[in-house]
Parts: C-alpha cells; structure tokens; sequence
C-alpha cells in the first residue's frame, strides 16, 4: 500500500505475553487472546493511516512505543513462563515427518499469501493501491478499505508469531520482540531488490527473510563480536537506499 508497519515486533511482544501468561488455564485462549488482539490493534493502526490518513512511519513508531509499553504494563515487568506440554506447545516445538512445525506454518503462510497476491482481485487492488492510491480511487477501488485491511493481517500476522515464540520456548517477557521490527523492514527490503520479478512479492520477501536468518545464524555459529550484525544491518540498509535512489523510476511499485 506504499506504507509501512514498524508495530510487528511490539505486537508480537504483546502477544506472546498474553499467550504466556494463560496458557495454564486455557491452551485455547492462549491461541486465540492473542490472535484477537492482534487484530484489534492492526484495526487501530490501519484507522490512523488508512481512515486518519496520518504518515505511517511517523504513526507506527509512535505505536511501536505505546504497544510496547503495553507489554510493560500487563506483565508489570515480569518474566511469565509455563510448564504446559500439551497441543500448544506442539505449535512450536513439534514435528511433522521430522520438519518443525513452524516451519511448515511459515511456507504455508508463504503460499496462502502468494496465491492471494498473484490470483485473487484482493491482490489486484493492493497493488493498484500501493502503485497510486488516487488512480485506484478512480478504478472503484477503495484505498482506505484495503489499507486497514492490509494492517488488520499485519496485526494478525505479528500476533500469531508471538503465539509459536511461546509455544517454542513456553516463556515471554516484555522485551522479547523489541528490535524485530526492523529485522522485519530490512527482510522485506532485502527481499523486494533481490530481483525486480520478486519485487513486491511474498517470494521476495521469504528470499530476504532467508538470506537475512542464515546471516544471523553465522555470526553466531562463528561466535562474532555481537555489535557485528548491527553493523552488518546498518549497512545493509544503508545499501539498500542507495539501490532505490539508484534504481530507475520505472521499476519502482
């Protein structure tokens, strides 16, 4: 929708706590709770941006605090974590045919969202949206529906990785996503100057998000000096906006 949401990792964070804390009392709220919420502040911050028409970047940052704050708020600071080794936990430690589970929720993800973007006419008006949002409003397309639309999946979306962080580790605290955001911005942007036939696409942005996770993985492996993968993503950002303002005017969606 040529905006942007910088509330995922705060989202998550939220989520994940939520999730955490109740999942002794009921698995199925500690899936659901959480899922609800995220939609419920995606709602928020699409009405901001889509129906407020504010900036989103100016507007997702100021969220990314307040959500967060939230996390602080409900948890009172304090680590929440449980000893539940039921179907839950399955959603993130189990296996399929010796595949983790989130895994295969992450491609499955990947597919529903590729098939929506490729093959359905939601797909059509998001890029008509994101490509001129007034030439959209002209073709009977409504750019305030698809773009509160479009934060409500992102809030849903944010929410159910909080749920599979907690069922990985059965543990949260409210710091557990903060710095994911930008993880997830530099991911997608990665992924959209990969390759042009990519750019925009939900292949794109698994391709920055795999290429973004085995960077992470070997600095690790390699026992680097932490503040190297915040070198190595500044710059990787710094290069990715010299590609864009270098980048032909034609080629940008």
């Amino acid at each position: 929708t040529g905006n942007i949401d910088l509330t995922c990792g705060a989202v998550m964070t939220l989520s994940a706590c939520v999730s955490c804390a109740i999942i002794d009392f009921s698995p199925f709220l500690a899936l659901i709770v959480p899922l609800l919420i995220g939609i419920l502040l995606g709602q928020l911050t699409g009405l901001l941006i889509g129906g407020l028409r504010f900036f989103s970047f100016i507007t997702t940052l100021g969220l990314l605090y307040i959500y967060q704050a939230l996390a602080f708020l409900f948890t009172n600071s304090h680590y929440y974590s449980s000893t539940y080794t039921g179907w839950y936990s399955a959603l993130g430690q189990g296996r399929i045919l010796g595949i983790p589970v989130p895994l295969l929720l992450f491609v499955g993800i990947v597919i529903v969202f590729l098939f929506i973007q490729e093959y359905s006419s939601f797909g059509a008006r998001l890029f008509a949206v994101g490509c001129n949002p007034v030439n959209a409003g002209f073709s009977g397309v409504q750019p305030i529906k698809v773009t509160m639309l479009v934060y409500i999946i992102s809030g849903l979306c944010s929410s159910f990785a909080g749920v599979i962080l907690c069922a990985r580790t059965m543990a949260a605290q409210p710091k557990t996503g903060m710095g994911y955001e930008f993880d997830v911005f530099i991911a997608v942007m990665i992924g959209g100057i990969i390759s042009s036939k990519f750019n925009g696409n939900a292949i794109g942005t698994l391709l920055g998000v795999l290429l973004l996770t085995i960077l992470k993985n070997s600095f690790s492996l390699m026992k680097l000096w932490p503040g190297i993968e915040y070198i190595v993503e500044g710059a990787a950002l710094f290069l990715i906006i010299l590609i864009q303002i270098k980048r032909p005017s034609g080629d940008a969606k």
